[in-house]
């Protein structure tokens, strides 16, 4: 368990607050931005068994935000990354909120108790649209009036457009996922998301991926993220020139734990 709480921090200055939250299969994550500061003052991580039927989500949620009663506090600002495969993207052209549903469900099937959210990217030029769990939106709403909802495509694309670099390749790891965004020239050029359940098969899709669009490995930036071991590390260095880890935010905790949570700790940026 991840529990890093600043000095600056107080209960008492929520409302000033930003708060973002990240719920993957095997736990619940969130920090706390403070914009005064610019900096993140609360990070912690809290494992849980997401992998469970939909409708037993709530009382995990509950049971948290009874250890963490602050939570319940209004923020200035509340978004939550629900990491899933169900997620698509669409040219912003194609953009009618009454068809979305309808893309989703061309690239990926959907249950009953999904709810379709998107988000527009207008550095991608492109529409996010992703599929949350209704019991999990719900719950949160309940306790968030303000929250706003992402996949984790959404920070992982912004991310790797702000770089400086002409071919950069943004690789995140999850538990059983690997999503890969490619940007050229500054300009997004690919995602995709995919199963994975060792570390040949972040190599095996990051290979695939960067070979079909002609990308030349030596010239390829891969910047890694999320759950990056160490065999992960070394096959993808034996096989591209540059390789380095996305962990810019500062804080005085262990570099590992800014790489796990790279993806939240950004997520106050695409609001």
């Amino acid at each position: 368990m991840l529990n890093f709480i600043d000095k600056s921090f107080s209960t008492k200055k929520t409302p000033q607050y930003r708060l973002s939250i990240q719920v993957d299969l095997d736990g619940f994550s969130f920090c706390v931005y403070d914009p005064a500061q610019k900096k993140h003052v609360v990070l912690r991580r809290m494992p849980a068994d997401f992998s469970v039927a939909q409708e037993l989500f709530p009382p995990k949620i509950a049971a948290i935000y009874n250890e963490v009663e602050w939570l319940l506090q209004p923020f200035a600002s509340c978004s939550c990354i629900y990491s899933s495969k169900k997620n698509t993207l669409i040219p912003s052209s194609f953009y009618e909120k009454e068809t979305l549903s309808t893309f989703l469900g061309f690239a990926c099937p959907l249950d009953e108790m999904d709810e379709v959210h998107y988000k527009i990217s207008d550095e991608a030029k492109a529409v996010a649209i992703f599929a949350v769990p209704n019991t999990l939106a719900s719950q949160l709403y309940a306790y968030h009036h303000n929250i706003c909802f992402f996949n984790q495509c959404i920070p992982l694309i912004e991310y790797a457009l702000k770089q400086t670099r002409d071919i950069v390749v943004a690789v995140n790891i999850s538990s059983r996922l690997v999503d890969i965004a490619i940007c050229r020239g500054k300009k997004f050029t690919f995602y995709g998301s995919y199963s994975i359940s060792n570390a040949m098969d972040v190599l095996y899709y990051v290979a695939f991926v960067v070979k079909q669009l002609g990308i030349n490995p030596d010239y390829a930036h891969i910047l890694l993220s999320g759950h990056v071991s160490h065999e992960v590390r070394q096959l993808l260095k034996a096989n591209f020139q540059h390789l380095s880890l996305s962990g810019d935010a500062a804080l005085p905790i262990a570099k590992e734990h800014i790489v796990k949570n790279h993806l939240l700790l950004n997520l106050h940026q695409c609001e």
